[in-house]
């Protein structure tokens, strides 16, 4: 991995166990510019927080219902909407707050709609019989893991040569 990239600030969110973000974390030799300045988890109980916290990186917790987006059992799709498009709006706030270079949630670029971004790196995993769904999982979190190290590599190339070519042009 290219070792002479800028020093770069990435902001990941994580909804569970949080085994990319310590693929991140244990890659932090071959990626000494990342510095991962945040942790946010839409789950209290989401062991990737006590990854985060284990290194001391800063986390925050960011929920629908708990942050009152919304009641327990709303059924009205306006009021979910709305109270969505509040949650997100909020997310952003949080997120930008941290000053990041780039934002890790899934190996796609981020835009408004949530994991809608084009895709920054795919793998095309073969199935294979017999396989147990254990056996089908552990391919599947080996692949994610290398996945989550080259697409943010190659996110973090991306955000320093798009930079320096608007540098150039101002």
């Amino acid at each position: 991995m290219p070792q002479d990239l800028p020093p770069t600030k990435a902001t990941v969110l994580i909804s569970g166990e949080g085994s990319n973000l310590q693929a991140l974390i244990d890659a932090a030799p071959l990626m000494p510019h990342l510095t991962i300045v945040r942790v946010i988890s839409n789950k209290a109980g989401a062991n990737g927080l006590n990854r985060a916290k284990a290194v001391s990186i800063p986390t925050a917790y960011h929920n629908l219902i708990s942050g009152k987006y919304y009641a327990v059992g709303e059924k009205d799709p306006a009021v979910k909407a709305a109270a969505r498009e509040k949650y997100d709006a909020d997310l952003a706030k949080k997120v930008l707050a941290d000053e990041p270079d780039i934002l890790t949630i899934a190996e796609h670029y981020v835009i408004s709609e949530v994991d809608r971004g084009d895709p920054i790196v795919i793998r095309k995993i073969q199935c294979q019989t017999p396989e147990t769904l254990d056996e089908l999982k552990t391919r599947i979190h080996s692949q994610e893991h290398e996945l989550i190290l080259e697409g943010t590599q190659l996110a973090i190339s991306d955000l320093w040569k798009k930079r320096s070519k608007s540098e150039e042009l101002s």
